[in-house]
């Protein structure tokens, strides 16, 4: 049966609609079982994967509670996937070293707050966001948590007015208002940000360069596999400097001229920011 097969570990997220359909084909009891091995022995890979189907099991299970189908059942299954979360050390567990865990995305964490609503667990759900929040380096605010608060809150009740729900918009917006509330001026001369991981002396100087607040271009004349280095240590450092190699003569040149593109990235993100807020000040479910 799929059930079993995926739940020794042959599964991706593009199962989960048959499975949860197979499942509910089973005795209630037997259904929560497999759904929790399922969890158990995929979340660490596939924690998205998993809490899609999580939410799809959880609300076949609510539909069904008028029948006698109780939502507790899933609740080992729901704990199984809050314990194997990214960034939880006790979740690491040995795997084949080609396999990866997939990234994470904001349909994990809605998806995840969903099926807890569904559940009832709202210890489980403080759990589940209490982690969000404490690992900002897996649970980006921009990348995840942001987006998927709007989802959150745009899908309606009862997940968007859930308390832990309405505890992680509540931290999307102040981290919001925070950013909203810093100055968005541009520059007042050419000094940039001088802060560049590489310390040789090549990038030393295009340190300097950035923090000279007369100077607005810099020719860097140099071997090829220098020029390259440089021009590696502006993409990564994200400098403020457009560039163009000059061919005339023996020794080419990198001319580095002086741009605004942290202003103009910051200016997007204030529009964004901006966006973002309104929809999370949205009554729910519009």
């Amino acid at each position: 049966m799929l059930t079993e097969v995926s739940a020794e570990g042959c599964y991706d997220a593009g199962d989960n609609e048959a499975l949860a359909d197979a499942a509910m084909l089973l005795p209630a009891e037997r259904a929560a079982e497999l759904v929790q091995r399922i969890i158990a022995r995929n979340a660490p890979l596939q924690a998205a994967a998993c809490a899609g189907l999580l939410q799809r099991m959880a609300a076949r299970f609510l539909a069904r509670s008028a029948a006698g189908v109780s939502t507790e059942l899933l609740e080992s299954a729901a704990q199984a996937l809050v314990s194997a979360l990214p960034g939880e050390p006790a979740a690491a567990t040995p795997t084949a070293g080609w396999r990866q865990a997939l990234p994470v995305t904001p349909a994990l964490v809605v998806d995840l707050l969903s099926a807890l609503c569904h559940l009832g667990v709202r210890p489980l759900g403080e759990q589940a966001v209490d982690h969000l929040l404490n690992r900002p380096d897996r649970f980006a605010v921009d990348a995840i948590l942001v987006p998927a608060a709007c989802l959150l809150s745009e899908q309606g009740w009862p997940a968007s007015d859930w308390p832990p729900t309405r505890r992680l918009r509540a931290h999307c917006l102040d981290q919001l208002a925070r950013r909203i509330a810093e100055p968005l001026v541009p520059p007042v001369d050419f000094a940039r940000d001088s802060r560049v991981d590489c310390s040789c002396a090549h990038c030393r100087e295009l340190s300097a360069f950035l923090a000279d607040p007369e100077r607005s271009v810099w020719v860097f004349k140099a071997a090829r596999q220098h020029r390259n280095h440089v021009e590696y240590s502006i993409r990564r450092d994200q400098c403020d400097v457009s560039r163009e190699t000059d061919r005339r003569g023996s020794t080419h040149a990198l001319v580095c001229t002086k741009n605004q593109a942290s202003f103009e990235r910051r200016v997007l993100q204030r529009q964004k920011d901006l966006v973002d807020q309104a929809r999370l000040r949205q009554p729910f479910g519009q």
